[in-house]
C-alpha cells in the first residue's frame, strides 16, 4: 500500500520520468516520508520549521527551557532544536541542561555564537549533536535536523542488532 502511494506521489512530481524539484524540496519530502512519523521539540527559535505540524512531522514549539525539560520528562522526541531566543535561560546553560536530559536524542543548536556551544558539546561528550549559525536559512536547518534524525535512527537500529 505504501509503495503504491509513494509511486503515485512520484508520478505527480515528475516530468518525463524525471523528478521535478520544487524549491529543492523533493528529496526533503521523500526523506520526511521515509522517516514518518517523527516529532521534534523546538525551543527558543521563532522561525517555524517543517510548517509546524503537518501530520507526518509534529513540532512542539516552546520558548522556555523549563517547559522543554517538562516535556522531555514525559514525551519522546526524535530530535531537539535549540535556538538563541529562550525566555528563561542563557543558550549555553540551556544546551548544558538539555545535553544532560536528552540521552541519545540529537540536539541541533542554532547559535548566535558557535564557539561556546562547541565547548559545551565537547565537555558533555555530545559528538552526534549539530551546532550551526542561527543565521542559517530555515531550509538548511531543516535538512540538518532530518540528517540528525536519520543518523540517530540508524545508530539505534545498529545498537538493537548488536544487542
Amino acid at each position: 500500500m505504501q509503495a503504491l502511494q509513494d509511486r503515485q506521489w512520484l508520478s505527480r512530481h515528475s516530468v518525463a520520468g524525471r523528478l521535478e524539484a520544487r524549491n529543492g524540496s523533493v528529496s526533503d519530502e521523500l526523506l520526511i516520508r521515509a522517516l514518518r512519523p517523527f516529532s521534534l521539540l523546538q525551543i527558543g527559535l521563532q522561525q517555524q520549521l517543517f510548517g509546524g505540524c503537518r501530520g507526518d512531522v509534529v513540532v512542539r514549539i516552546v520558548r522556555s527551557l523549563e517547559h522543554a525539560l517538562d516535556l522531555l520528562a514525559g514525551e519522546e522526541f526524535d530530535a531537539i532544536i535549540l535556538g538563541p531566543e529562550l525566555t528563561d535561560a542563557w543558550p549555553t546553560t540551556a544546551y548544558e541542561r538539555l545535553a544532560e536530559a536528552a540521552g541519545s536524542m540529537p540536539v541541533v543548536v542554532a547559535a548566535g555564537q558557535e564557539d561556546p556551544m562547541l565547548m559545551v558539546r565537547q565537555r558533555q561528550d555530545r559528538a552526534h549533536d549539530e551546532i550551526i549559525s542561527s543565521a542559517a536559512p530555515s531550509l538548511v536547518l531543516e535538512r540538518i535536523v532530518l540528517a540528525a534524525v536519520l543518523r540517530n535512527r540508524a545508530f539505534a537500529a545498529l545498537r538493537a542488532q548488536i544487542s
